[in-house]
């Protein structure tokens, strides 16, 4: 039986700030507009999204004409295989081992498209191969933000 304090502080112990009782209707209330309209892209959207991107990426060497150049032909490939993986890894719809929970999949996506709009300027990379990891790196930020954490 979960007991409260007087001051409304619960006895047993919370697994996150939303647990606490002030906050007990916050899966019943609307999200706010401002957070609402990010949050377009369902999990299994993203997850389709996450496979096709990391092919694209990988394919992206061959495609845009830079298998040439050693450094990004394989830093393209590293990464896309690590989004397979990932993805494949990832509890959501389409994930195969339902092994890393979609919050920590989003940070992921997040930070490696940071690293990847930054990349080109870190691996001294001009021209296309630029523009691919940029873009890349632009739709992986894109996605993580926007898609829905909670399936509705």
């Amino acid at each position: 039986m979960r007991r409260h304090y007087p001051s409304g502080v619960p006895s047993y112990p919370l697994r996150c700030p939303f647990d606490h009782p002030a906050y007990s209707d916050h899966l019943s209330a609307p999200m706010p507009l401002h957070r609402s309209f990010m949050k377009l892209i369902s999990t299994r959207v993203h997850g389709v999204l996450d496979i096709i991107l990391a092919l694209v990426f990988l394919a992206s060497p061959w495609l845009f004409g830079f298998a040439d150049l050693p450094i990004p032909k394989w830093t393209a490939v590293a990464v896309s295989v690590a989004l397979l993986i990932m993805a494949s890894l990832t509890r959501y719809e389409l994930g195969l081992f339902n092994i890393i929970p979609m919050p920590v999949h989003l940070v992921i996506d997040l930070l490696v498209g940071i690293i990847l709009v930054a990349s080109p300027w870190i691996l001294d990379v001009t021209g296309g191969p630029r523009a691919v990891f940029v873009s890349v790196g632009v739709l992986e930020v894109l996605s993580a933000v926007m898609t829905r954490n909670r399936r509705p």
